[in-house]
């Protein structure tokens, strides 16, 4: 058996493919601790960057995704996010064929590209929300501490 090194303040020595323990620690404190570590993110499917959490997704008009068409007749499948901090609403805002009416629109895009990810849509009496182009998004595990 090969023995490694912890840290002094866990009780035992930990063998090779061992996850050790602190004193006092259960296994639902150690996975709870790897859960906060990593975690599901939507992520940028040109450079990888964070956009939003799958936990962001919300319903707006009784659905979280809704296919729209553009002016020029482009289709869009887009998902609703209460919050997406991967992407930088850029231009000034507008209520020209908004897809939701009584909204204003700006385009979003992501922070780490600047690849076209979808919509922010604000409205002075409701919360703001965006409305992300879902083929362009992928979902994966990241660190928690990951910048991107």
């Amino acid at each position: 058996m090969e023995l490694t090194w912890a840290p002094p303040d866990w009780r035992f020595w930990k063998t090779a493919g061992e996850e050790p323990s602190r004193v006092g620690e259960t296994a639902t404190d150690r996975t709870d601790a790897v859960s906060r570590q990593r975690k599901r993110a939507l992520v940028c499917l040109q450079c990888g960057a964070a956009i939003a959490s799958p936990e962001a997704r919300i319903e707006v008009k009784g659905a979280h995704e809704h296919a729209f068409f553009n002016p020029h007749g482009v289709i869009f499948r887009i998902g609703c996010f209460n919050e997406a901090p991967g992407c930088a609403p850029v231009g000034q805002a507008s209520a020209e064929f908004s897809w939701f009416p009584g909204r204003l629109w700006r385009v979003a895009h992501c922070r780490g590209c600047q690849a076209h990810l979808g919509w922010s849509f604000l409205c002075a009496d409701a919360p703001a929300f965006y409305g992300l182009i879902l083929d362009r998004l992928t979902e994966r595990t990241i660190d928690s501490t990951d910048p991107s």
